[in-house]
C-alpha cells in the first residue's frame, strides 16, 4: 500500500524496537527506525545503520523518542556501541505541524521542539502509562538485589524510601518473596496508605533507626534522603539500591567511605517521587 505517512522510531533499548515492531501493522503508515537495539526481522521496517544517513532521512510525520527523550536537551541515547543522536537533526526531518512523541523529557526538549513548530507528547505525563511503566521498574530492582545480596530475599527486611508509583509496586512483590517490608515515606498520608495495606510505616527522620535492621533498602526519591547518617548505620551485609533519576537520593560518596553496598540502577524505568 502506497503512503506518504512516515513513523521515526529514533534511539533508545529494548523497549522501543518492540514498539516498532508493534506499530509496523499499522496500516498506511511507514515505520522507519535508527540505530535499534537490535536488527529487526520485520521486513516494514526500514532501519538507518549508519548515523551519517540521518541526514538523509524521510521528513516524518510522527517522531517517536525514547525514555528519557534526551538526558542533556542536545542529544538521544542510543544502545552501546552507538553514539548519540542529535536531536536538533532528527527534528529538522520533520514535515510541518509533525508530532513528536517522547518520554521524560526535561524543558530544553520542550522548547526545542515547540521551537520547531512541532506538536508533543510526553506519555510519561500519562497516569495509566507511568503506573504500568512501574512494574518493570520494579521487577527490575528485585533481580539487582538476587543477583548482589548474598543471602535469599525470603526472612530479610527491607526499606522502600517512598511510597509513590515505584514503591507502591515494589512493596508487595518483596513481600510476596517473603520480605518483612517496611516504607519510610516523607508525608504522613503515605504512611498512612502504606499501614493500610498491612506494611509498617515510618517518616524520613527515622530512617537511620530503619536502617539498622535492614538487609535490603531501595530509594525511590529524587533527593538526597539518605546521608552519612543513615548509611553508617546499615549492617555491613546489606544492600542499597538507588532507582531515582539524577541526583539520585543517596550520598554514594558517604557510602563508598562506609564501605556500603550500593547500586545505582540509573538503566531502569525512571522512579519518580509521587
Amino acid at each position: 500500500m502506497k503512503t506518504d505517512r512516515v513513523m521515526l522510531f529514533a534511539g533508545g533499548d529494548t523497549r522501543m524496537c518492540f514498539a516498532a515492531e508493534t506499530l509496523s501493522a499499522l496500516p498506511g503508515w511507514r515505520i522507519e527506525s535508527i540505530l535499534p537495539a537490535r536488527p529487526f526481522d520485520i521486513p516494514e521496517i526500514h532501519t538507518c545503520a549508519d548515523p551519517v544517513q540521518i541526514q538523509t532521512l524521510l521528513p516524518w510525520d510522527v517522531l517517536v523518542l525514547p525514555v528519557p527523550a534526551s538526558k542533556d536537551g542536545a542529544s538521544v541515547f542510543v544502545a552501546p556501541p552507538h553514539p548519540p543522536l542529535s536531536l536538533d537533526t532528527l527534528l529538522s526531518a520533520g514535515k510541518p505541524g509533525a508530532w513528536v512523541l517522547g518520554g521524560a523529557c526535561c524543558p530544553a526538549v520542550s522548547e526545542k521542539i515547540r521551537a520547531a513548530g512541532l506538536s508533543f507528547v510526553d506519555y510519561c505525563q500519562d497516569e495509566s502509562l507511568a503506573l504500568a511503566n512501574a512494574v518493570p521498574t520494579a521487577e527490575g530492582a528485585i533481580q539487582i538485589a538476587m543477583e548482589e545480596m548474598d543471602t535469599t530475599l525470603q526472612g530479610g527486611r527491607a526499606v522502600i524510601i517512598g511510597f509513590g508509583r515505584i514503591g507502591m509496586a515494589l512493596a508487595p512483590r518483596l513481600r510476596a518473596l517473603g520480605m518483612d517490608v517496611t516504607i519510610c515515606a516523607r508525608r504522613r498520608d503515605m504512611c498512612a496508605q502504606a499501614q493500610m495495606l498491612g506494611f509498617r510505616a515510618a517518616l524520613l527522620p527515622q530512617l537511620a533507626d530503619l536502617c539498622a535492621a535492614a538487609d535490603l533498602v531501595v530509594n525511590t526519591a529524587p533527593a538526597l534522603v539518605m546521608g552519612a547518617a543513615a548509611l553508617s548505620r546499615l549492617p555491613q551485609h546489606a544492600l542499597v539500591i538507588d532507582l531515582a533519576s539524577k541526583p539520585g537520593g543517596v550520598d554514594f560518596s558517604a557510602a563508598k567511605r562506609l564501605g556500603r553496598q550500593t547500586v545505582w540502577a540509573l538503566a531502569l524505568p525512571p522512579a519518580g517521587w509521587a
